[in-house]
């Protein structure tokens, strides 16, 4: 999944990762690591910030779970995806 692998680059690099609808980047504000997730449709944006080290255990349990890469064999993303658009008909 493209929204884990660009929190998990967020939160090890110090840049940016992500492009189109969903940017992850690190921001850093009061001795604190945080990271922001901007959401962007044609409606507007959301802006999330989150802790760091939340993040960082979100994704240690995840990926005991569901490994990376794996993630195909748990879910249909694209099934997912179908439905939710037919629900805004």
């Amino acid at each position: 999944m493209c929204v884990r692998s660009c929190t998990r680059s967020s939160c090890t690099w110090s840049w940016p990762a992500g492009a189109g609808d969903v940017l992850v980047s690190p921001h850093r504000r009061d001795r604190r690591s945080w990271v922001r997730v901007v959401v962007r449709s044609r409606a507007g944006a959301a802006v999330l910030e989150i802790a760091a080290p939340a993040i960082t255990a979100f994704l240690s349990r995840t990926g005991r779970l569901v490994p990376p890469g794996t993630e195909g064999r748990h879910i249909d993303l694209e099934g997912v995806i179908a439905d939710l658009m037919a629900q805004r008909d």
